[in-house]
Order: structure tokens, then sequence, then C-alpha cells
């Protein structure tokens, strides 16, 4: 797990920060195996999610990439507490695609992750992603991200859209550097 986060850009400092772990097995035995990913927002664990393995998914391509911990809610806004009003914020889909933001630019910029394309569409969230004094909502490149992107344009006087391409998404970005 650990040369997959690297492979993938993270620093050892940005793995340790995020807090990412590894789930070796669920509790039955058949459960997900891959690369545990919590979100602690205010203090409390929003969720707990297994990124499955590339040789999982490649067995089985019907499968979920994520599976979130039962128990946990599966909307949030990965890294809400960090949200400045005297600094810009960039939403991505992925949570490790915010981390490798906040490695790379997070002197300059917050990082915020929705969790799927039409993740974390809510109004506590929305509240939240207003105090910026700038948003680029940067949903993948893809058709998922294309059509989520005008919910929080349209909500978010703040908002710019910034499409990574021709990249997917900004993690895609950081693994080609």
């Amino acid at each position: 797990a650990l040369t997959w986060l690297h492979r993938r850009g993270l620093k050892d400092d940005t793995i340790r920060r995020g807090r990412l772990g590894y789930n070796a097995r669920s509790g039955n035995g058949r459960g997900p195996v891959g690369v545990t990913i919590p979100a602690v927002i205010d203090g409390a664990i929003w969720y707990v999610k297994t990124r499955r393995r590339d040789s999982d998914l490649a067995a089985d391509p019907d499968a979920d990439k994520y599976i979130h911990r039962a128990g946990c809610s599966a909307v949030a806004l990965y890294n809400a507490d960090t949200l400045q009003a005297d600094r810009p914020a960039i939403m991505v889909e992925s949570e490790l695609d915010a981390l490798a933001l906040g490695q790379v630019a997070g002197d300059l910029v917050t990082a915020v992750a929705v969790g799927t394309a039409r993740g974390a569409e809510r109004a506590a969230w929305l509240i939240r992603l207003a105090v910026p004094s700038a948003l680029l909502v940067a949903l993948d490149a893809d058709d998922a991200g294309d059509k989520a992107a005008p919910y929080w344009l349209a909500r978010l006087a703040t908002a710019r859209r910034w499409r990574p391409a021709p990249y997917k998404d900004p993690g895609e970005l950081l693994q080609r550097d």
C-alpha cells in the first residue's frame, strides 16, 4: 500500500497527515483489501473508506473502487474544517487528490474533496464552501465531473470551473510530474 501511495506521488509526511492506513481484510475475511482513508472534520470521524487494490479491481471490473465502512456517513466534504476566508480553495473528487494538492500547493490553496462527482451536495457543505475568497471546481475531466460542476457553479458566487485536462484529475497530474 505504501509503495502504491508513493507511485501516486504522495510523500510520507502527506500520508501521515492524511492518516492513511491499510486494511488487510475485513472482519469476515471477505471484505475489501486496500488503503484506508478517514475523513475527520472538526474532530469527528465522518467516514472511513477503503480504496480497493488495483489487482482486485482488475479481477472484478464491476466492483466499487471505494467501500465505506458500515455506520459511517458517505456524504462529507473532506478537509471542510480547513477552509479559510483569506485563502482560495480547490475542490476535487478524491481525497487522495486533495492530499496531493495539499502536498504541492498547500501554502497557496486549501484542497477539499467531495468523494464522488455528485458527493457532498448538501447545504452544510455549501455554507463551508462559501467561506474561501475563491473556489476552483476541479472535478475530474470526464463526463461525470462535467455534469456535476454546474451544481457548485450555480450556487457559489466565487466558484470557477477548472478542468484538469489533459489529465483526468490533479492526482494524475502529480503522478506524471
